[in-house]
């Protein structure tokens, strides 16, 4: 099978990144760059993923740095709106991408902090209480070119996942115009992984603008076949930002032991017996 037809779009992330450069506003250049990979992303991914930027929540109200790129479950995922910035619940986001116009070894330790930031997130359980082992998000890092070394920038990715767990570790690192740094299995150094696993390690594989590309992009279908995502709690998004906190009326009922409420006080009071049951209604 071939993937010949995205060399032309590499080709015109290339070109556009070159006619960005007259631009003079960063802030108007990262849009530029970033919205350039997303409309090419867009265009090549299955229908049931969004693309899109902004910022990813927990229940807990923490919220990630911005992100370039969010991919997301567009079928269940709701968008929340903050002051016209997208916010994406962590439990329907398969994979974030950070997008670089040149990168060098500090470009790169922000980019994985960026990375881990989501990954902290808390996710919640499903309404029943059972935990749904959902996937940490993949996380990606996309440069058009680089001033330094390809070589030296897989050393200093190197030094970067000594002080990460595994699990929080960036996937995949492309630099468009010379190549792929990601984890390539110790015979032959030729299977390659975007998740960091026993006996595979971080490599630089050099390439063309149009190579590189669709090894990416066959980087993130693979990864994104094995995640898995799915409706979050809103419920508890609710409660913990201070919904639901209205008076109850419980009525006239046996209660298991565990079962209580909090009074004004912040108190547990326990309603197994129907004398703690009446001592809340005639207080």
């Amino acid at each position: 099978m071939s993937f010949k037809f995205l060399n032309a779009a590499a080709e015109k992330m290339l070109s556009d990144h070159e006619a960005i450069k007259s631009v003079i506003h960063n802030g108007q250049k990262g849009e530029l760059r970033e919205g350039a990979l997303r409309e090419v992303l867009k265009k090549y991914l299955p229908n049931k993923y969004g693309v899109t930027t902004g910022v990813i929540v927990d229940a807990r109200g923490t919220q990630s740095k911005q992100q370039d790129i969010i991919i997301y479950d567009i079928m269940t995922c709701p968008v929340l709106i903050n002051e016209e910035i997208r916010m994406i619940p962590i439990e329907s986001v398969y994979a974030t991408i950070e997008v670089k116009s040149s990168l060098d070894s500090t470009i790169l330790s922000e980019a994985c902090e960026n990375i881990q930031s989501v990954r902290d997130l808390y996710t919640t359980t499903s309404p029943n209480g059972v935990n749904q082992h959902l996937s940490i998000p993949l996380g990606f890092v996309f440069s058009y070119s680089a001033n330094t070394e390809i070589g030296t920038l897989c050393q200093r990715l190197i030094s970067i996942n000594k002080e990460i767990p595994k699990e929080k570790q960036a996937n995949t690192v492309c630099i468009l115009d010379k190549g792929i740094i990601s984890y390539f299995g110790k015979e032959g150094f030729n299977a390659m992984s975007i998740r960091p696993r026993e006996n595979y390690f971080e490599c630089a594989m050099d390439g063309k603008e149009g190579e590189n590309f669709i090894t990416f992009y066959l980087a993130l279908l693979g990864g994104l076949k094995h995640q898995l995502v799915s409706f979050p709690n809103m419920l508890e998004y609710a409660i913990n930002a201070g919904y639901l906190k209205n008076n109850r009326h419980i009525g006239e009922q046996e209660m298991p032991e565990d079962a209580f409420y909090i009074n004004e006080k912040g108190e547990k009071i326990f309603l197994y017996t129907e004398k703690e049951y009446r001592k809340k209604e005639n207080s």
